[in-house]
């Protein structure tokens, strides 16, 4: 008897899964496509997604992306501050293709699949208004902005 009880009520739980819930989240009106300099940026490692704040005032906006969003930074010379230089590191390293015999292959790979949360972490240490992101609602919209990219550039 307990038994049975028990493979219903799985059944009657997993059956219904799919259709009980919350209605998958939509990108906001915020998600017209656009640029614009963040002035300071908090993460979400769960989610792999960036909320920042825009320069000149607005609501804050949540982005995600691919690692082929990144880009090294730009204009601040030979002296990035240390979150910077971090990055830019982080970049080239992830961006070397991983041969088949690398003895470490597996070691590069997680490297390169975790390198967009890496990158969103040392977003938080960079000095106000240096990260500059393009992004649009995304194909299909999401609960965050789709980033086309993201950028550290010096004010």
């Amino acid at each position: 008897m307990r038994a049975t009880t028990v493979t219903a009520l799985a059944s009657l739980l997993l059956g219904t899964a799919g259709t009980v819930g919350l209605a998958p989240a939509q990108a906001g009106p915020q998600c017209a496509p656009g640029t614009v300099r963040l002035t300071a940026v908090s993460t979400d490692a769960t989610q792999g997604t960036i909320t920042g704040s825009p320069a000149g005032g607005g609501a804050p906006i949540t982005l995600s992306g691919p690692l082929d969003a990144y880009r090294k930074s730009e204009g601040f010379g030979d002296n990035p501050p240390p979150a910077v230089k971090q990055w830019d590191d982080t970049l080239d390293q992830v961006t070397v293709p991983i041969a088949p015999d690398d003895p470490n292959w597996y070691g590069r790979a997680k490297s390169r699949a975790f390198a967009s949360r890496s990158l969103n972490d040392l977003a938080v240490s960079f000095p106000a208004n240096t990260l500059v992101v393009h992004y649009w609602q995304g194909d299909p919209p999401g609960a965050a902005c789709a980033m086309s990219s993201i950028q550290p550039v010096a004010p």
